[in-house]
């Protein structure tokens, strides 16, 4: 896709506010785990 596109295939930008956030969750390793599918999918339709 790169040499199709003769660069990337999409736009790169820098996370903003709530992206940032999220990544620096992640990395902490505050972020929300779920033991199965059924979990994450209730903790979404919250």
């Amino acid at each position: 896709m790169i040499v199709m596109n003769k660069g990337l295939p999409f736009d790169v930008k820098i996370p903003n506010k709530e992206t940032a956030k999220a990544l620096d969750e992640l990395k902490l390793k505050q972020g929300k785990s779920f033991n199965n599918i059924d979990e994450l999918f209730a903790d979404l339709d919250k």
